[in-house]
This record gives structure tokens, sequence and C-alpha cells, in this order.
């Protein structure tokens, strides 16, 4: 099992001379050649997780199209006042994004860029959506965390310092509600185990109910609302 990519299939053939990826049925498969060890697999497949992720699925918003998350909803729709821009508006709990009427939907450059502006969204709304409840967790275990804050990685979702300081990426305001959690409660349990040992993951799955195993493996298959980069 992969961090990012999830249940990977790796298939070592002698006409291979290098490591390739594809994705077939929702899963990470690998052509790897016969000469190369154990380590040397993870390697490549470390390497090539990022362009695996980006190339999983291909992403495109519409107009018309709401994007409910716990805390916010992002409202996309066309205007015609500024063909060639993105406007958004925050108001009362909904991002309204309007994109120009001269981009298209279809372009890679108008998903990058409506990505963009929901990224940006996120990380000014998160501090109230995120913390709040991260500290209602760790209230209720009985927990005492030194400080929290947002941090803008995009894929760290989370760190947890030796010194009790645990940083939340603005990025999980786009997972529901008990995939946060699920980050929440693997940071908490770096708190007393400051590694990914069998005694970490014991304590996470105490923090997570039982279901630390079942909520991995759910965050490694969520299909993302935006690109993630």
């Amino acid at each position: 099992m992969h961090d990012e990519l999830g249940q990977v299939h790796v298939t070592r053939r002698e006409s291979s001379s290098r490591v390739s990826g594809r994705w077939k049925d929702g899963h990470a498969h690998f052509n790897v050649p016969v000469f190369l060890n154990a380590s040397q697999i993870l390697e490549s497949i470390n390497s090539l997780a990022p362009r695996m992720m980006a190339g999983k699925r291909s992403l495109s918003f519409y107009s018309g199209q709401r994007i409910e998350l716990d805390g916010i909803t992002f409202h996309i729709s066309t205007q015609t006042v500024k063909p060639d821009s993105l406007i958004c508006t925050l108001r009362d709990g909904t991002a309204y994004l309007e994109v120009g009427s001269s981009m298209d939907f279809n372009d890679e450059a108008t998903t990058e860029s409506i990505s963009r502006m929901m990224r940006r969204i996120a990380s000014r709304v998160a501090p109230d959506i995120l913390i709040p409840r991260a500290q209602s967790i760790a209230g209720r275990l009985g927990l005492k965390v030194k400080s929290w804050s947002i941090m803008t990685g995009h894929h760290v979702l989370g760190k947890c310092s030796s010194d009790g300081r645990i940083k939340l990426s603005y990025m999980n305001v786009f997972l529901p509600v008990e995939l946060r959690d699920y980050i929440v409660c693997h940071e908490l349990a770096h708190l007393k185990e400051m590694n990914h040992s069998r005694n970490f993951h014991a304590l996470c799955d105490t923090y997570c109910c039982g279901r630390e195993a079942v909520l991995t493996k759910a965050l490694n298959s969520y299909e993302w609302p935006l690109l993630r980069r």
C-alpha cells in the first residue's frame, strides 16, 4: 500500500528497461525491470507518484456547478462583464466563482485558474473551519496541543512538531469531515509517537475508533474536487 497511490500492483518484466506506470480500474500498475531490487522499485514508484496522481483522472468544471463542502460551498457560473477574467466573491459561506465567457471550461488553463482560486479561498477560510473542530477532537481525547496553525502544503496534510505544535494544511477544507478528522487524529497520535511505528498506528487507530485502516484507504482513493498543485 503506497501513501499517495493507494493499492499498487507491480509486475516484473524481462522486456522492461525502466519503470513505467498507468492507472487501471482505479489502481496504479507498474511494470519494472527484473534486475531492480525492492528498494530501487520503491524509489522509482515514489518519483513517479506525483505524475501518476496528476494524471489519475481528467478534471473539468462547468457553469452551474456547486461543490458543497462542510463550511464552504463553491458555486461556479459564467459572466460576461470581464470575458477574459475569473471573478470571485465570498459571501455567507459561499464562494461565487464567475468565469469569463471567453474562457473555455475544457481548457486546462481554465481548470487551473479555477483550482487556484478555490485554493486561495480555502486558505482564507481554513482557520475558522479546521481549527475549532481539531481543538474539539483534542479536547475529547484529553490531549493538549501547544498550538494549532494552518500551513500551505498541497500534499502534506498535517505536521506535528516534537514540542507539540500541530499544523494542518488548508487543503483539508476539500476533504469530507471524517477524513479531516482522520488527519487530525493522525497528527494527535504524533504527540506521543513521533514515528510511524506499530505503536503509532495502534494509537491512531484508537483515536479513530478502530477505523484507521478504512480511513487511510478512503483518503488514498479520494477524488479531490480540484487540481492539487
